[in-house]
């Protein structure tokens, strides 16, 4: 039985109530090892870390990897590696050495090629014993740029026909919370895309998938979230899922994009555009490479050095004020909390859709006029991408 509380107290008599109706029990302790997964904890730098280094360590023992004496790889995958389907002899059970993400695609019928990279896999694991999933708590991390404690935020990623043999794409969805992933999906497509928005969109619909059931139970657990903020890399895309960008060439997956735009139009979530270079969702669809940007990535999307990007553009609100239109909209500070405007926005009503318009004046300061209208239709509805 794992427990938790907002204080000693709580604990304790949680624990003496436990002990009254179950009678003698061990523990009351901060948990150390739950199910082959230890828990670090550092309460002067408020995180914690889970890690699986005793798991690893006899995971590679069977298949014949001293973690001591192994030659370890920087990378899970050869760097810009093509798998495709054996042609050759078959690997037998006796030589093949388990399937992780990629490597799972050929587990019917292995070749040398795959257990060459099951083996890289492996080597990898070797090098990485003590690599685990850090939590923040601490504000001096949860308030950089703004304040995102206990607020889930999703990244998605797709590489467009990325399969060699069937053309198919990889999606890939992460949904942090205060810092590290609690969602982490990797998951290639059914169906062929057209085109690179295309295939972006069905994996900007499955992190909307992820998000609907994670909102639900965040509620539950007391953490009702406002409008989270989705992280994708294609500005078309972006486009698609918002309205602003239809054409005859991507009628074909009209309902996805609607699928998205309609959770959009009820608060659910808002889409930002991140640069490639920055979106951690590249780790479940490709090998990332240079190394160095591999590793940064890694320890942003696993929490160990955690750095929410913001472009400049938001950067830039962030510093100025939010001022009241002459049409009698109602006004927000930025100085703080970015997710402030959507409270305020709450207030004024469930049947508002909110435009916004950013103009630029000659004092360098920044003007956003947020106008409402009831439109017959819950949440809200963020034309364009450029404004959180």
């Amino acid at each position: 039985l794992i427990y938790n509380g907002d204080s000693d107290e709580i604990c304790d008599e949680f624990y003496r109530r436990a002990e009254l109706h179950f009678g003698e029990c061990t523990g009351g302790k901060e948990a150390e090892v739950i199910l082959g997964i230890k828990i670090d904890w550092d309460f002067d730098k408020c995180t914690v870390k889970l890690s699986q280094r005793a798991h690893t360590e006899k995971f590679l023992e069977q298949f014949g990897f001293d973690p001591l004496t192994t030659s370890t790889k920087k990378t899970p995958l050869p760097l810009n590696v093509a798998a495709r389907d054996n042609s050759g002899r078959r690997i037998g059970p006796d030589e093949w050495d388990g399937a992780v993400n990629l490597c799972g695609r050929y587990s019917q019928n292995p070749g040398e090629d795959h257990v060459a990279m099951q083996k890289h896999v492996l080597r990898y694991l070797a090098g990485t014993l003590d690599e685990g999933i850090t939590y923040h708590g601490s504000e001096a991390v949860l308030s950089k740029p703004y304040s995102y404690r206990n607020k889930l935020i999703g990244v998605a990623d797709s590489d467009h026909g990325g399969c060699v043999d069937t053309k198919r794409s990889t999606s890939c969805v992460i949904i942090q919370l205060n810092g590290g992933p609690v969602i982490w999906r990797v998951m290639k497509q059914r169906v062929v895309t057209t085109s690179t928005p295309h295939s972006e969109s069905v994996a900007l619909a499955s992190c909307v998938q992820e998000l609907v059931w994670a909102c639900d139970h965040m509620a539950e657990m007391g953490f009702e979230q406002t409008i989270v903020r989705v992280l994708e890399d294609n500005q078309s895309a972006i486009l698609q899922a918002t309205g602003d960008y239809k054409s005859g060439k991507s009628d074909h997956y009209r309902k996805v994009q609607f699928y998205i735009e309609d959770n959009i139009r009820k608060g659910l979530l808002w889409v930002d555009k991140v640069p490639t270079d920055d979106n951690i969702a590249d780790l479940g669809t490709k090998q990332v490479a240079p190394i160095a940007k591999f590793e940064r990535l890694r320890d942003n999307a696993s929490g160990k050095s955690p750095d929410l990007y913001m472009g400049q553009k938001v950067k830039d609100i962030l510093k100025g004020n939010m001022v009241t239109p002459s049409n009698g909209s109602f006004t927000a500070t930025y100085t703080e909390d970015i997710l402030a405007l959507e409270s305020s926005a709450r207030r004024e009503g469930s049947a508002m859709e909110m435009e916004f318009e950013r103009e630029r004046k000659q004092s360098k300061q920044h003007e956003v006029g947020i106008c409402l209208s009831t439109k017959n239709r819950l949440g809200f509805r963020f034309q364009g991408a450029d404004f959180l």
